[in-house]
């Protein structure tokens, strides 16, 4: 029982060192993960921003270039009306002679002949940008639009579009991507991401980062560049961690994307606004919260995991680990059982079945045992060896049958071991034949024990023998110092078989060396209660 409960203690400590250990695991890989996937979006972000800050340079440049009469007339770029339409355009997918160096489409409000000589200006140094908007295009293939909205009511994007599908319009003015740029929304002039949108084209979910163009302090547009939002959300996405929910928030903790595809939602209130600035462990609500900083525009990344989603994690990556452990448990159940089967086996091997006291085999493995123990202890021992047999136990096995002779044997071992101690060594040698070894006993101390036990076997009463007696006769030698086994064990017999030739139920030691025999004195003469006397037993 107390194996069991160690194993079970030992065990549960295992699993909860795993746990622990899992656990801390799983928490730095979510920090890991959200270090890994917010570099990838800065990244990202910068290049952008990058981008976004050389179309804005090259544009002021050029416009004041353009105002200053250093760039050519719009007209030499074929701009044309459309008058169904009431707008202007160049480069247009439908135009009948598109201008095949430009890379976008430019369209505009009103007729040409209407156009203030400020507004050709503006358009003559937008066309001359055409180079960066396709080079932006090529070094960031993620970018589905490069585009610049005039406040001059024109806009030029890239790549080239249908003007039936998408030409400039007043509406413009009222999307995110300008009213959160002009002066009064963002007199910092810093970079402004919208929430996400539909494109132009209504197929691709987008957020576009723009920035306003200023010409000698003067608003003169917005500058901006399309992101596909899926491009955000497989930077978040990584398919065997469902646990982990990455969020992309903007400056006023609106959701962008998320590892889900989930967008534009508010976010639930985050702790504070200072966490921009600096990585943040927040743990409420039975959620897990590492936060981020992303980019200078006001961007962070959340990444956020429910307790219980990061406890099944646990539990799952400590499979590998439990299964070793029930292995190894139902290992060491399978060694122990086999110990036992060992244990049981052995002990079978060396018990007599009947009466439950070692058996021959087990004494010569035992008693060498003691001797060799003795010797190495280097002192000097007395031993003594007594041979035990029951008179006449053939005539009881075959007068009263052999059940009765085996209820014979049992008491009679049980009388013996009565009166011995527990460090003594009692063995049924054979038949009806017993040993009895007595370690760091004197032969004065075993002839008087031998005489108890002749005694106590004589008074037992077997109500199955019909009043007749049970003795026993014995015959014992001290043990010479390195003698063997075998030697004790013939002189032993041989006192034993001189009690019985003297009248059986007697005690006779031998003296070691000696062919001579000391008798013991009995109260018990021959003839008295000998059951050879009486005669009852045939001889």
């Amino acid at each position: 029982m107390a194996g069991w409960l160690l194993a079970v203690i030992l065990l549960v400590m295992a699993t909860l060192f795993l746990y622990l250990r899992e656990s801390a695991r799983t928490s730095t890989l979510v920090r890991f993960r959200a270090m890994e996937t917010a570099a990838l979006l800065r990244q990202q972000f910068a290049t952008m921003d990058s981008l976004l800050f050389s179309l804005r340079n090259e544009l002021q440049s050029n416009i004041k270039l353009a105002e200053r009469g250093f760039l050519k007339n719009p007209s030499n770029f074929q701009l044309h009306e459309i008058s169904d339409l009431s707008i202007f355009s160049i480069g247009e997918l439908a135009q009948p002679r598109p201008v095949q160096s430009l890379s976008g489409t430019l369209t505009g409000s009103g007729r040409l002949a209407d156009l203030p000589k400020r507004e050709r200006q503006e358009i003559s140094a937008v066309l001359q940008v055409d180079g960066l908007f396709k080079s932006t295009l090529a070094s960031l293939p993620q970018l589905k639009w490069v585009y610049y909205t005039s406040a001059q009511r024109f806009i030029y994007i890239a790549p080239k579009v249908s003007v039936r599908v998408y030409a400039f319009n007043d509406a413009l003015y009222r999307k995110e991507f300008w009213t959160a740029a002009i002066p009064q929304a963002d007199p910092q002039q810093r970079t402004v991401i919208t929430r996400p949108y539909t494109d132009a084209y209504g197929k691709e979910l987008m957020i576009s980062l723009s920035i306003p163009v200023y010409v000698e302090n003067k608003f003169r547009g917005v500058a901006s560049l399309g992101l596909r939002l899926n491009t955000l959300q497989q930077i978040l996405r990584k398919e065997n961690e469902p646990y982990i929910l990455l969020q992309l928030l903007d400056r006023q903790q609106h959701l962008l994307v998320d590892s889900n595809g989930d967008f534009g939602s508010p976010a639930w209130d985050l702790p504070s606004s200072d966490f921009v600035s600096h990585a943040v462990s927040d743990t409420r609500h039975g959620q897990y919260h590492y936060i981020l900083p992303v980019s200078s525009d006001g961007l962070w990344q959340v990444a956020e995991v429910y307790s219980w989603k990061l406890f099944y994690r646990v539990l799952w990556s400590m499979l590998p680990g439990l299964l070793v452990l029930l292995a190894l448990a139902l290992l060491l159940w399978l060694l122990y059982r086999l110990r036992q089967a060992n244990h049981r086996i052995t002990k079978l091997s060396q018990t007599d079945y009947l009466t439950g006291i070692s058996n021959r085999r087990a004494f010569w493995s035992l008693a060498g045992r003691i001797l060799e123990r003795q010797v190495a202890s280097g002192m000097d021992h007395e031993n003594v060896f007594i041979m035990i047999d029951i008179d006449h136990f053939k005539s009881i096995n075959d007068h009263f049958g052999h059940p009765v002779g085996d209820q014979v044997l049992q008491r009679v071992v049980a009388a013996i071991l009565a009166v011995t101690r527990t460090r003594d060594l009692l063995c049924r040698l054979g038949g009806e034949e017993f040993g009895l070894m007595l370690p760091d006993s004197s032969v004065s101390d075993c002839q008087l024990l031998a005489e108890r036990l002749r005694r106590q076997v004589e008074v037992l009463e077997f109500p199955e023998l019909e009043g007749l007696r049970v003795t026993i006769s014995l015959g014992g030698t001290a043990i010479a110092a390195h003698e063997g086994i075998d030697d004790f064990l013939k002189r032993a017999d041989k006192a034993m078989y001189e009690a019985k030739k003297r009248g059986r139920n007697r005690v006779v030691f031998a003296v070691v060396g000696e062919a001579g025999i000391i008798p013991v004195v009995s109260e018990n003469q021959p003839g008295e209660v000998s059951a050879e006397s009486s005669g009852q037993f045939p001889q």
